[in-house]
């Protein structure tokens, strides 16, 4: 259940466009990412996933920030 407080962006889905809270959209791209795991069972590749699963998540959450903002500003431009 998404908290009605929390910050939420549009984002377009299958069943058409959806409000999500930033960490929502995050979890959505680390998941994502993890399917990456399975293509190798290393030591190295575990590690290697690691780095490549921070990175998601600090960039899905920067690009959650920017989309906000954009969004904010172009609702507060047609509510004036």
């Amino acid at each position: 259940m998404t908290d009605s407080t929390a910050n939420t962006i549009t984002v377009a889905s299958h069943f058409g466009d959806k409000q999500v809270t930033k960490q929502e959209f995050t979890s959505q791209w680390v998941d994502h990412a993890k399917q990456l795991q399975n293509i190798d069972y290393s030591d190295a590749w575990r590690d290697e996933m690691e780095t490549i699963l921070a990175s998601v998540k600090q960039r899905a959450e920067f690009e959650f920030d920017r989309v906000y903002m954009i969004q904010a500003d172009l609702f507060n431009v047609n509510k004036d």
